[in-house]
């Protein structure tokens, strides 16, 4: 037999007595064999739900070591109750719930002026209570910690706002029950933040800093002993206080996590650049050597010695403009990336605070001017892989060509023809 079938037939022996009056921890009554079936299993269960004290069949005084007779019609009994607090006979809802100012619900008990047990279908007014024990347990869990030491029958919790980084505010609540302030509300919020794992919610501390904050700020004006209460009564007042809160603080996250993407955004860009431009002066500094090869041109008297080195600086303008034309691409295809992110960015702007689209049009206004420094750097290095050559052909022209006055009816289109090979490369 259950635990609760035990003290289930306590209640019916109760019942079947006609509810008397419980003096201190006993009741007496009458019962007949008709109308209580359990005084056999009652007589013979351990004490942990009580005992008879007394107990009379057809006026025969039946002593504890006897058996019950098979047959009786009237039995007249005194009945001890239990005194354990996990199975007990309360006079009414108030003294129920000023035993459950720590959560827990009795696994067994009668209210006298309900007549209603554990064992009885749930009322309201018992699950409004299993309810707010539940959000008992989920606050203590979520507090900052818990003084017990001061009311054995309720919690002292404190939750702590804090307003810089040196400064807080704290707010004590005493959880204790009344049953004036019993009310069916939706406790999801509370549970969740007590038992979610952090890991599955980036913003789970968050929510609970915001959690104990909302409850310092709704409970600073009221008195301590009418905080718990006004909680309750007020419930969907305080998560709508909640719900503002965590949306002002979220907001606030996501302007400073766009922000952060900006400059993340703006420094990539930026090295992106720098190391293009890095990248495309390294190969331009076959340059200035080729002048040094153009110094030696003009030493020579030798035509296939000139044009051999003419060669060499031919071959070094087509690898220079190449890498160029190489470095130009990738600005392109860079180009092409920040339109992207800030398009992206500029796409949210209505829902940015203005300083933050100060931010981006800054950045955005910055990398462009870099871009096209970056664009015309470019085509002068293109133009000077070029030069060497261009003088090259110049000088072997004047060296070893036909008169001046020939050269210059001949040089015009060779000028023409390597400044549309410098343009198309």
């Amino acid at each position: 037999m259950t635990s609760s079938q035990s003290f289930g037939e306590v209640v019916a022996l109760y019942r079947a007595a006609g509810k008397p009056l419980i003096e201190g921890v006993r009741f007496k009554g009458e019962i007949t064999s008709t109308s209580c079936e359990y005084l056999n299993s009652l007589r013979n269960e351990d004490h942990e739900f009580g005992r008879f004290e007394e107990l009379t069949l057809d006026n025969t005084e039946i002593l504890p070591s006897e058996e019950l007779p098979a047959h009786w019609d009237v039995a007249k009994f005194t009945w001890i109750l239990a005194s354990n607090s996990n199975c007990k006979f309360y006079s009414d809802l108030t003294e129920l719930t000023s035993s459950t100012g720590k959560g827990y619900l009795p696994e067994h008990y009668y209210i006298l002026a309900l007549d209603h047990a554990d064992t009885d279908p749930i009322t309201t007014e018992i699950q409004q209570i299993t309810t707010i024990c539940t959000l008992i347990k989920s606050l203590s869990v979520i507090a900052d910690y818990h003084d017990e030491k001061n009311d054995s029958n309720c919690f002292n919790l404190i939750f702590t706002q804090y307003e810089g980084d040196t400064s807080s505010k704290t707010t004590a609540i005493k959880t204790r029950i009344s049953s004036q302030g019993l009310r069916s509300i939706n406790i999801s919020l509370a549970t969740s933040l007590a038992q979610e794992d952090e890991s599955s919610d980036i913003h789970h501390q968050s929510k609970i800093y915001t959690f104990k904050s909302s409850i310092v700020e709704f409970c600073d004006l009221t008195k301590p002993e009418d905080r718990f209460e006004k909680l309750i009564t007020e419930w969907d007042v305080f998560l709508k206080l909640y719900n503002n809160n965590l949306s002002t603080y979220l907001s606030g996250f996501s302007f400073h996590k766009a922000k952060k993407e900006v400059a993340s955004a703006q420094i990539s860009i930026a090295e992106q650049l720098s190391k293009i431009t890095s990248e495309t002066t390294t190969r331009v500094l076959s340059i200035p050597i080729s002048f040094a090869a153009i110094i030696g041109l003009l030493n020579l008297k030798s035509l296939p010695e000139a044009l051999l080195i003419f060669a060499g600086l031919l071959i070094l303008s087509f690898i220079t403009t190449a890498a160029i034309s190489n470095q130009n691409k990738q600005l392109s295809r860079l180009i092409a990336s920040r339109k992207i992110t800030f398009t992206a960015f500029q796409g949210k702007a209505s829902s940015y605070p203005d300083d933050l689209n100060t931010d981006i049009t800054e950045a955005k206004t910055a990398l462009e001017a870099n871009e096209r420094y970056l664009i015309k750097t470019l085509l002068w290095y293109r133009a000077l892989g070029w030069l060497p050559t261009l003088i090259a052909i110049i000088t072997i022209v004047i060296n070893f060509g036909p008169s001046l006055r020939e050269y210059k009816t001949f040089s015009v289109p060779i000028i023409k023809l390597f400044s549309a090979v410098i343009i198309i490369a």
